[in-house]
């Protein structure tokens, strides 16, 4: 027989919801870092390495804090928040830099199409999901 006593319910909530956060948080690494396989694989060879000089520091940032966030840093939410917006309206600028090769090929204009979209809804999850909210928010120490 187990002699362990039960958790009260408010804490396993708390748990579960704290699990279900971090969850989310890497599920939004793995998108990130899967688009920017994606993209670098239909990036052109003469542009190759300036996609790696922009690409690695930028992503060093955001698993940074994506880290902070893990770590329930509160502030680190909202500037990976801001760094995702910066970065959706940098895609739709760097449209405009492509639209020749973007009419040439289906696969190229899906990725280009969907860096904006992605970045956009990668801000809006980690805003407005409730379990990111309760992961750093102080209230439920």
């Amino acid at each position: 027989m187990d002699d362990t006593l039960p958790l009260p319910s408010g804490r396993r909530r708390r748990h579960r919801s704290l699990t279900r956060g971090r969850l989310y948080l890497v599920l939004i690494f793995l998108l990130l870092f899967a688009f920017n396989l994606w993209n670098f694989s239909f990036t052109p060879n003469y542009e190759k390495q300036d996609f790696l000089l922009h690409e690695v520091p930028i992503g060093m940032v955001v698993t940074s804090l994506l880290a902070g966030v893990w770590c329930r840093q509160f502030w680190a939410r909202y500037l990976l928040a801001a760094i995702l917006l910066v970065r959706a309206v940098a895609s739709c600028i760097m449209l405009s830099k492509y639209t020749e090769l973007i009419f040439s090929s289906w696969v190229f204009a899906c990725t280009m199409l969907s860096g904006p979209v992605l970045y956009a809804a990668l801000t809006w999850a980690l805003l407005s999901l409730p379990s990111i909210r309760r992961l750093v928010s102080r209230r439920y120490e």
